[in-house]
């Protein structure tokens, strides 16, 4: 009896030792985060040209560039590639855009993306280069030699029937190194469009339109479309 005692005794010892041996042990972090990579391409491009972007925006949010909980990747020019991190696990929509040269974003329609913890997924991404639709010169009229230091020039475009404004709804603006008397370009879905010069205030919600011209734009083709401002002060 004693010597059952000691052996039931010795054993729930041993089984105390190996708990804490066992609980000591360090349990294996999960991984919060999926790898995507692919190739990013610009199609059709023009050669040496690249300024593309990878953007994941969480499923249910607005898909644009800078969206709120969105990650932004930058694809390696040669051989374009990129690769990005993303929450995990999480519904995500992911998609690629470039910048034109006036400052345009296009992108492509983005496409829905499951990822989880720990999670490697391949999306190739690819973006169709646009000739602009629309290209000519930015004339500004009695304006004073000052006024590229208080105000900036652009062109918008507005589809045929909504209000020409700056900003308007579906419109899209080239803003990027457009100076007066400079040429500008401006890509374009295919439809009829209002296309007008304006100029905003710099460090002011302020901004002048000039007088719009209408337009249809056609792809795969460039209309000369010039458009000029009257200055009306600042």
């Amino acid at each position: 009896m004693r010597l059952h005692r000691c052996i039931i005794v010795f054993a729930v010892a041993i089984s105390g030792l190996l708990s804490i041996f066992v609980g000591a042990v360090p349990a294996q972090a999960v991984p919060s985060t999926a790898s995507v990579s692919g190739t990013a391409i610009i199609k059709s491009a023009p050669p040496g040209f690249w300024n593309d972007y990878v953007q994941a925006c969480p499923a249910g949010q607005p898909f644009f560039d800078g969206c709120s909980g969105g990650v932004i990747g930058t694809p390696s020019p040669t051989p374009g590639s990129y690769s990005i991190s993303l929450a995990a696990p999480g519904n995500w929509r992911l998609g690629l855009y470039y910048y034109a040269d006036h400052g345009q974003l296009i992108n492509n329609v983005p496409v829905a993306l499951t990822v989880r913890p720990g999670g490697s997924v391949t999306k190739n991404l690819v973006v169709k280069y646009q000739i602009p639709a629309a290209a000519g010169i930015v004339k500004l009229t009695n304006a004073p030699k000052n006024f590229g230091l208080h105000a900036y020039l652009g062109v918008q475009a507005c589809p045929l029937g909504v209000t020409f404004a700056v900003g308007c709804p579906a419109g899209t603006e080239a803003y990027e190194s457009i100076n007066p008397g400079q040429p500008y370009s401006i890509d374009l879905t295919r439809g009829k469009w209002t296309l007008g010069a304006y100029y905003r205030v710099m460090g002011s919600a302020a901004s002048f339109l000039g007088t719009p011209v209408t337009i249809t734009a056609l792809p795969s083709h460039t209309l000369t479309a010039n458009v000029t401002i009257a200055y009306q002060g600042l």
